[in-house]
Formats: C-alpha cells, sequence, structure tokens
C-alpha cells in the first residue's frame, strides 16, 4: 500500500525523515533553528551569518557529490529508461530555482549587497547549475566503464543517498521555517475554511519543494502509488500548521 521496497528503501527513508522534520516543527524543540535563522536575517548576526551560510554550502556540495555517485548504481537497475518522462524538466527546472534561491541566500549572508560587486549576480546562475547538471547526468544511461573502481562498489549508493537526504532534509526544515511564519491560527470558522481552501495551494507548492531534491529516488518510485501516498503523508503536518496555525 506505502510502496515499500525494503531493496532499496532510499525513498522510505526520506519520506520518514521528512516526515520526522515536520513532526518536529510541531514542536518547541526546533526553535534552535528558527533562532539561528532570525540571528542570521533579522539580526544581521556575522557569526549566524557565516554559521547558516557554510550550512548551505556544504549541503550543496553533499547534494552534488551525492548525485556524482548516484548514477551508475541507479542507472544499473533503470537499465537506460526514463521513468519520470517528460515531468524530469519541469523536476530539473525547479531544482534548479531551488539552487539559485539557496545560492543567492548564501551570498547575501556573506556580507554581499549589490553594491560591492555585480559578479554574483552572474556567478551564482552558473553555480546553481552544478546540482542541475549532475542529476540530469545521474538520470542519464552510463555510457561506459567507470573512471575509478570505487565508483561501481556496492557502499557507494549508501554514501550517494546518505549526502542526498542531507540536502532533502535541510529542505525541508527551511520549508518549515517559510510556511511557519505565514501560518497564523484561525480566529473563526471563515478562517478555517479560507485556510481549508488554500490547503490546495499550499499542498502543491510543498510537493514542488519536495520533489526536486528527492528526483533521484523518485525515478525509481514514480509509477507506485503507494509511493505518492508516503509522501503525501510526510508532508500531512505542513498542511496541519497550515490549517491550525
Amino acid at each position: 500500500m506505502l510502496g515499500i521496497n525494503i531493496a532499496r528503501p532510499s525513498g522510505l527513508v526520506s519520506d520518514a525523515l521528512v516526515l520526522a522534520t515536520n513532526l518536529l516543527f510541531l514542536t518547541p524543540a526546533a526553535g534552535w533553528l528558527e533562532t539561528l535563522v532570525q540571528r542570521a536575517l533579522g539580526q544581521d548576526d556575522p557569526i549566524a551569518d557565516r554559521q547558516l551560510a557554510i550550512w548551505l554550502i556544504a549541503v550543496v556540495a553533499l547534494q552534488c557529490v551525492g548525485a556524482y555517485l548516484k548514477r551508475r548504481p541507479l542507472q544499473s537497475r533503470l537499465r537506460g529508461t526514463r521513468p519520470l518522462g517528460a515531468a524530469s524538466f519541469w523536476l530539473l527546472l525547479f531544482n534548479y530555482i531551488l539552487s539559485l534561491l539557496i545560492g543567492f541566500t548564501i551570498v547575501s549572508l556573506l556580507g554581499w549587497t549589490g553594491e560591492d560587486s555585480p559578479w554574483p549576480i552572474f556567478v551564482v546562475p552558473v553555480a546553481a547549475g552544478v546540482p542541475t547538471y549532475l542529476i540530469h547526468r545521474a538520470l542519464s544511461p552510463v555510457k561506459g566503464p567507470a573512471r575509478a573502481s570505487f565508483l561501481d562498489a556496492p557502499w557507494i549508493e549508501w554514501v550517494a543517498d546518505l549526502f542526498l537526504l542531507t540536502y532533502v532534509v535541510t529542505n525541508t526544515m527551511f520549508f518549515n521555517l517559510l510556511t511557519g511564519f505565514n501560518a497564523t491560527p484561525p480566529a473563526s470558522i471563515g478562517d478555517v475554511i479560507t485556510h481549508l481552501l488554500s490547503l490546495f495551494v499550499v499542498l502543491f507548492i510543498v510537493l514542488l519543494w519536495y520533489l526536486p531534491p528527492r528526483m533521484l529516488f523518485l525515478s525509481e518510485e514514480a509509477r507506485d502509488r503507494g509511493a505518492w501516498l508516503r509522501m503525501l503523508i510526510a508532508m500531512s503536518p505542513i498542511a496541519f500548521r497550515w490549517v491550525v496555525g
């Protein structure tokens, strides 16, 4: 029913971690991240700025390495097929947009204001294309033997999945912060109805936010209804917070 594949549990682990992260944000335990972001973005704390920038740089780097390492084991199972079809283009586009947002956030945290130098305007869009290219490459058939023998080692995919999951969880944490700032408790029945109507829009945005980082796992589960149900369950705490505030 939930599309559980014990042999390749990466998608299941991703959904479980995202569900746990979303549930965490229903409690005060996530206050440390909110404090860090508020110090960095709201109080102009240079130490918090650097900490947050280093964190974001690290998870993007891990995503790139994970996508590179994931290619050969993934393609050994896909065997040249493209299960995502035309959806690959849109998911890669949204992944690029997410990378752009992260890139400009990083340069802002590092102190760039737009008046110092125009170079980030040109460098960030190019740099944002690197993780997108590596994900696209991971979804492309392998044409030759590995340049390094360790790329075909059985354990390499576990390392790749760990790196990719780090990026997935980080994206989920920041999405919770964004929706947390906008979700206000309903004061009347009318507010509840308004929140319920807007819930469909929120769920659509949530999926757009979650699917691109999860893309390499989704490539093996795209036609599994249980996997989609699992993803909706993983994102349900965000929907709950949006309705009740």
